[in-house]
């Protein structure tokens, strides 16, 4: 089975029309907008001598040769060919509107001077115009111009300048157009002209600043297909799909060193490559989470189309688990999925019965593990063409992705757009990412790392082979919202040894969930993605280890950042001192504030679930002010939250509550960030 990429160039091409240009012409001079060529036992094409040469050999069934075209099917449009049949006493013509060879519009001429015009309902044929004759449609050896025009509700048909007939207009079953050949039949087409007006191509603002596709280079690249490329939000590793002899749909990844150079490809082994076609769809900001194609046996192999996560384990991957979706169904013949670096949110490209017209974009958030229906992302986006390969940037708002619905350079362009609010189907009108990154040829997967400052898709355009991975330089007008990267490790607090733990963020004025992740089993490391514009408090979930929480303000950064923050659990254990540290007064005052309740209510969880625990909290203050002040103050805090806890039902003769002023600090007190460390409260465990 050919894949993905080779389809959708060779068959799926569409062709644009710009505002200054109302039409377009293909007088077959060379390849450039790569026509299907091939040799089958069945077809053959080939673009030679300035035709394209056209084939079918057998006596049996049709050949198809066609492209995804960009017409809209709402508008008046304008098709028209200039061909010969130079061998064959059968049939040949132009088809449109065709979702595939069972569903299409025909309109054919024979050698014996007639024509038919026909649609195909699920393979049966229902004759618009029965054959009929006509002196102005020339014989064998001759060429024959045909054209088929849309006006208003009609759809008339012309031979040589000369209309045959009309017929009523019907909606289009897809968007692909070509020639048909009917049993043994060789032709010439000479020419190939569509006609349709088109708006401007919306473009990005400062869309031309001189940068180039740069090529990842022979070792990652190859004479084959490489293809559905995933960049990891640090950057570091690209994971993609080699396709070719031997290597057929198969995750291969490549790692960037030290002098950004990317190493040579490394295959991956089993489970994540079995015999079906696989691909990693998203990787989370950690590394240690993906998201990959189909759904899988328990023993690796094969199980069912799909969607599957995997996490890393001490021992390399752990077979893929599937991942279910409310209500899921599709009917176009690929689909494409995303899953954004906080594992909410789930974005597809599929057609379902309500979409606007091939492929539509649409968006599945997350319910316990698994993903609710899916949600038609609205008109702005999705257009009567193919939308293809949905890329969210990490803070969740920028949206790129493909389309063949939209004005642009060639085939398949990748445009963006901002999401405007919560309702995932109000967004920006896409604009064109520009000249610089899209092509005449084919442009999608598109992806970026957190920085936002490179971008990494697949093109076909000055490739080794066939599609290769190029990373280009990102306008400024087209980049994602500022980020946060915080890494580091989950530790042991007494051992300082590596952990391998849950990592959940939560937007600390909501204490909403914004996103989990999970450390590496060997080394404790994890990393995690906060977009701007709130704050957060994330931590380290393990059993038998206290949660102890960190929190950061990202309201009002400017750029991209890099952060480390190493989280320390604290085990379950009597004598244990834990510090409470998203714990937030108001100046001066012992009243709790709101975003204070989720840090609180986790300790609430803890002492329910051990009914014998008992714990002494401890209000602690910086060397700043009067001691008797701080002293009062801190005591007051203490009490405080042994109230709130009360009232969450927590029995009092579980807690006591001191302060302790400036008396005990962690660490000097002559900095403000040592000062910030010193103002506290923390508990420890009396009883387990």
């Amino acid at each position: 089975m050919k894949n993905l990429f080779s389809l959708i160039c060779i068959l799926c091409q569409s062709l644009y029309l710009a505002q200054s240009a109302p039409y377009f012409r293909e007088d077959f001079s060379d390849n450039s907008r790569k026509w299907s060529e091939f040799n089958t036992t069945a077809d053959q094409a080939e673009v030679k001598d300035g035709h394209y040469n056209i084939s079918h050999k057998t006596f049996e069934g049709y050949g198809y040769f066609w492209k995804n075209v960009m017409i809209d099917p709402t508008k008046d449009f304008t098709i028209e060919s200039k061909m010969m049949i130079y061998e064959g006493i059968y049939n040949a013509g132009l088809m449109w509107g065709g979702k595939d060879g069972n569903n299409v519009y025909a309109f054919l001429i024979n050698t014996d001077k007639k024509y038919t015009v026909r649609k195909y309902v699920n393979g049966e044929i229902i004759n618009l115009k029965e054959w009929s004759g006509n002196k102005n449609i020339k014989g064998e050896g001759e060429y024959n111009i045909l054209t088929v025009k849309k006006v208003g509700n009609k759809m008339i048909f012309l031979a040589n300048g000369v209309e045959l007939c009309q017929t009523d207009f019907s909606a289009f079953y897809g968007p692909w157009l070509g020639f048909v050949l009917n049993r043994e039949v060789k032709v010439k087409i000479d020419y190939y002209e569509i006609r349709q007006d088109w708006p401007p191509i919306n473009l990005i603002e400062n869309a031309v600043n001189g940068y180039k596709k740069e090529n990842l280079g022979k070792n990652v690249n190859s004479e084959v297909d490489e293809l559905c490329p995933v960049i990891s939000p640090d950057g570091k590793v690209v994971y993609f799909v080699r396709d070719g002899v031997n290597t057929s749909n198969d995750i291969w990844y490549s790692v960037k060193d030290k002098n950004n150079v990317w190493q040579p490809a490394v295959k991956m082994g089993f489970p994540l490559n079995n015999s079906a076609p696989n691909s990693v769809i998203s990787v989370s900001p950690d590394g240690n989470t993906l998201l990959v194609k189909h759904c899988y046996n328990s023993d690796g192999s094969y199980k069912s189309e799909g969607i599957s996560i995997t996490h890393r384990t001490e021992n390399g991957w752990e077979i893929p688990k599937e991942i279910k979706i409310k209500n899921y169904y599709n009917v176009h013949r690929y689909t494409t999925f995303f899953l954004s670096s906080n594992q909410k949110i789930l974005l597809m490209a599929l057609q379902q019965n309500e979409s606007y017209g091939e492929s539509d974009l649409y968006v599945s958030f997350e319910e316990d593990g698994n993903f609710g229906a899916p949600k038609n992302m609205g008109p702005v986006l999705n257009t009567f063409s193919d939308e293809y390969t949905p890329f969210l940037a990490p803070d969740n708002v920028s949206l790129y992705f493909s389309t063949s619905g939209k004005t642009g350079y060639g085939d398949m362009d990748v445009f963006v757009s901002k999401r405007l609010d919560d309702s995932w189907t109000k967004w920006s009108e896409p604009k064109n990412l520009g000249p610089e990154i899209n092509s005449s040829g084919w442009e999608a997967y598109y992806t970026l790392p957190a920085s936002g400052d490179y971008a990494y898709m697949v093109s076909a355009e000055n490739s080794y082979g066939k599609g290769d991975i190029f990373c280009i330089k990102v306008p400024e007008s087209a980049k994602p919202n500022p980020l946060v990267l915080v890494y580091g490790k989950v530790l042991d607090k007494e051992t300082n040894k590596p952990l391998k733990a849950d990592i959940v963020y939560n937007n600390l004025l909501t204490d909403s969930s914004a996103g989990i992740a999970s450390s590496d089993p060997l080394t404790g490391e994890y990393k995690i993605v906060l977009p701007y514009g709130t704050k957060y408090s994330f931590r380290a979930n393990k059993e038998s280890y206290y949660p102890v929480s960190e929190n950061l303000d990202v309201t009002n950064i400017k750029k991209y950042e890099e952060i480390q923050k190493d989280l320390y659990l604290s085990p379950i254990k009597v004598g244990e001192i834990i510090r409470l540290n998203n714990i937030f007064f108001d100046l001066n005052k012992s009243t709790l504030k709101a975003e204070s309740y989720g840090e609180l209510d986790r300790l609430v969880t803890l002492l329910l679930k051990n009914p014998t625990m008992k714990i002494a909290l401890g209000g602690h203050t910086d060397n700043i002010g009067d001691d008797a002040y701080n002293l009062k103050l801190s005591d007051e805090r203490g009490n405080s939250v042994m109230q709130y806890l009360v009232t969450k039902g927590v029995a009092k003769d579980k807690l006591t509550a001191k302060g302790y002023g400036k008396s005990k600090p962690l660490i000097s007190n002559e900095t403000e960030e040592g000062r910030s460390q010193n103002r506290r409260v923390e508990f420890t465990i009396l009883v387990k």
